[in-house]
This record gives C-alpha cells, sequence and structure tokens, in this order.
C-alpha cells in the first residue's frame, strides 16, 4: 500500500478548541485556536479541514493556513447548521495577517 499512498507531506494535529499543529518536513507549526463562544460543535473539525485545506491549495504558509482552519471552524461553532458564513474577505484577511501577539490576544490563553 506504500507505493500507492506515499508519505504525506504535512500532517495536522488538532487538539480539540486548543491548538492545531501541522507538522512538514521543514518543521512544525502550532496555532492556538481562537476564543468563541460555542452553539452547537458539529461540523466544526470539518470546517476547520476545509479552511485549513483552502489556505494551502492558495498557497498560504502553514501558519496563515492553520489561522484560516480556526476562522472556519468558528463559523461552524456559531450556529445551529453544519456550517456558518465566513467572515468577510477584508475582516479574514486581516485576521490572517496579525502578528502572534496579536492572534494570541482572541484565544483568550
Amino acid at each position: 500500500m506504500r507505493h500507492l499512498l506515499p508519505v504525506p507531506g504535512i500532517v495536522v494535529v488538532k487538539d480539540g478548541s486548543r491548538t492545531a499543529t501541522a507538522f512538514t518536513p521543514e518543521g512544525p507549526a502550532t496555532v492556538p485556536a481562537l476564543r468563541t463562544r460555542v452553539v452547537e460543535p458539529v461540523g466544526a473539525g470539518d470546517a476547520f479541514a476545509a479552511g485549513f485545506l483552502t489556505g494551502v491549495l492558495r498557497g498560504e504558509t502553514l501558519t496563515r493556513a492553520l489561522r484560516l482552519g480556526h476562522i472556519t471552524a468558528v463559523s461552524a461553532l456559531q450556529v445551529t447548521a453544519d456550517h456558518g458564513p465566513l467572515p468577510p474577505p477584508r475582516e479574514t484577511e486581516r485576521l490572517l495577517s496579525l502578528s502572534d501577539e496579536e492572534w494570541q490576544s482572541l484565544t483568550g490563553r
């Protein structure tokens, strides 16, 4: 099977509402999750994966891709449906561009 399924270039480990870490041959990147009011947790993991993969496919850095995953997960956590509305593009870009310290201030940790 290994010859059919090559070694992955990126492995992501989510630690629930705390962090997400992406491991690559170049090293890991860890981004804490955003603090939010949880209405319904169903769909948050899938939303995170969709956001992260979108970032990767756009060619974003690992940190920005992980942040996009967290932003997308928050949209799912705040509604009773499996996914919610994403922030407007300008707000998403603002969040993605925050310094590590500014991002940390939104995590409640």
